[in-house]
């Protein structure tokens, strides 16, 4: 699960031509996941890694590359921001190959469950076999809100308790 936001030199370089504006990191979901889990008394341990690639691409592939991501950030992508896009890219890189680092933070939970019995639902819900055991978390509840936010974390279908 993504701990923060990807980062990409390229669109680090791009982005002020544009936007006039730094770009801004998005924070993630995982830091919520864990304050939950935490708030919900369960027993758990993270581990957060990082990964760094770095790779050679063509102008007009870096080119093609920071157009989508402009669009994916709600941008416009038109033909203006082609040729700024582009122009940079011819300047800053005469040899026509663009050296791209990209990072991101992942993270990983591994949750301990009271007892043998308890597991995971199809509903991706945290149950028991006996729901009546008493154990001190049977099921892992949340308003809709916090739904919507730990579905987008998980990428899990997830039913609210009630």
């Amino acid at each position: 699960m993504p701990a923060s936001s990807a980062e990409n030199s390229l669109a680090n370089e791009i982005w002020p031509l544009i936007t006039g504006q730094t770009l801004q990191t998005r924070h993630m979901e995982f830091g919520f996941l864990l304050h939950l889990l935490y708030l919900k008394g369960y027993s758990y341990e993270s581990l957060v890694t990082r990964k760094t690639q770095t790779k050679e691409v063509s102008a007009q592939a870096a080119l093609q590359e920071m157009m989508t991501r402009l669009r994916s950030h709600g941008l416009s992508a038109d033909e203006r921001t082609r040729k700024t896009v582009a122009g940079y890219l011819e300047q800053t890189y005469p040899s026509g190959q663009v050296v791209v680092q990209q990072n991101g933070r992942f993270g990983k939970v591994l949750i301990r469950l009271q007892d043998q019995s308890m597991y995971i639902d199809h509903n991706g819900v945290f149950s028991t076999d006996d729901e009546s055991s008493g154990a001190g978390f049977s099921r892992l509840c949340m308003d809709e809100s916090a739904l919507s936010r730990f579905r987008a974390a998980v990428g899990r279908r997830l039913r609210c308790c009630k």
